[in-house]
């Protein structure tokens, strides 16, 4: 697969990120690098790999089930609440 440009600037808006072009260019440069070696690994096949015991079972922690926290605990953490809610800034997607 050919390297691509990725225009960075969509996602850093969406992610509130305020980059400059230097950081756009080398975050443009790492995506095009993941990219390129996630179609490799695609490209590959797996018809003969043993997936069953790709994890040894005792490095696998088991499901415990645990009391949630108080709910006034985690909103008092909240940086800004309303009533029993957080409250989040709006998102809005631009259109090109």
């Amino acid at each position: 697969m050919p390297p691509v440009n990725f225009d960075i600037q969509p996602l850093a808006s969406l992610s509130r990120l305020h980059l400059t072009n230097p950081e756009k260019s080398r975050l443009s440069a790492n995506l095009s690098t993941t990219i390129a070696l996630f179609s490799r690994l695609e490209a590959r096949t797996t018809d003969s790999a043993d997936i069953v015991n790709a994890a040894p079972v005792e490095s696998v922690r088991p499901d415990v089930v645990i009391p949630a926290l108080p709910s006034e605990t985690v909103l008092n953490a909240a940086p800004y609440r309303q009533d029993d809610f957080f409250v989040v800034p709006a998102v809005k997607a631009s259109r090109p």
